[in-house]
């Protein structure tokens, strides 16, 4: 997983994607390739130095153990297993930060989001919008976002598509089948 291989995240050749522990903090990784329910896509955490111990946290890894990028964004895309990873933004109000599952024109679905570490987002550490059903986000860890003036933190966010009552909708989302489990 170095830099250059990002660009294969999607690709039909693969469908696991073992991410090694390095900072790739300018990366913005968007998963717009399904898998299928029985063989779902995988974007983990593996450190080869540590394989004896593949349950560690990536909230109690030191930062050079962990795997860092700068945002996800899950657009379209079903059945992925994304586990123990870093996601860090950047506290720039001009771009959106941390992890989007974008269900304005094709929902995500069928996701699972485990043990991941989201901090330094701009506002909210995760969205998930209207339409994104069946998605499940366990065992992790969402701490120091950053506020922008006037705003309020929100940790995980089920959103109304395009907005809600500021764009002239009533404010509502329907979200189903979501679990979020034992997360902090």
């Amino acid at each position: 997983s170095e830099a250059a291989d990002w660009s294969m995240v999607n690709s039909s050749r693969a469908r696991i994607f073992c991410v090694l522990p390095g900072n790739y903090e300018s990366e913005s990784v968007v998963l717009t390739t399904s898998g299928r329910s029985n063989q779902p896509r995988y974007l983990i955490y593996h450190d080869p130095d540590q394989a004896a111990d593949p349950d560690t946290h990536p909230a109690v890894m030191s930062s050079a153990q962990q795997a860092t990028i700068q945002q996800l964004r899950i657009e379209g895309a079903e059945y992925w297993v994304i586990d123990r990873i870093r996601i860090a933004g950047s506290p720039d109000e001009n771009r959106i930060q941390g992890i989007v599952e974008e269900g304005t024109f094709s929902p995500s679905q069928h996701n699972i989001l485990n043990r991941l570490l989201i901090e330094e987002t701009l506002n909210d550490g995760l969205v998930i919008y209207e339409g994104c059903h069946h998605n499940t986000i366990q065992q992790s860890v969402i701490r120091r976002m950053v506020i922008a003036s006037g705003e309020e933190y929100v940790g995980i966010l089920l959103s109304p598509n395009g907005g809600g009552t500021a764009t002239g909708g009533d404010g509502s989302a329907e979200i189903f089948g979501t679990r979020i489990i034992n997360n902090e």
